[in-house]
């Protein structure tokens, strides 16, 4: 089912309010880089964006699975490395 960017974005927002990893929710509704792929990514995991009466919609079954899985994510702090990166 279509719903719209406000929408995917609440919702989005309620499933990953305690989430391990912290997330910005508005990249539902600023859609960068959507004109080269028709996709928003969130890590590795890529949502995909439909043309719906001449505007830009989510399946709301991939917005719940997406969050879900950024939900049930498990951080464990002992796998966390340093890294020194170059000036």
């Amino acid at each position: 089912m279509p719903i719209s960017r406000e929408y995917a974005r609440s919702l989005f927002a309620d499933l990953t309010q305690n989430a391990m990893v912290p997330l910005d929710p508005d990249e539902l509704l600023h859609m960068p880089g959507l004109a080269q792929h028709g996709h928003v990514f969130f890590g590795d995991i890529a949502v995909r964006c439909y043309k719906y009466k001449a505007r830009w919609t989510y399946d709301e079954r991939d917005i719940r699975c997406t969050g879900q899985a950024f939900a049930e994510l498990r951080l464990d702090l002992d796998d966390l490395v340093d890294v020194q990166l170059p000036a």
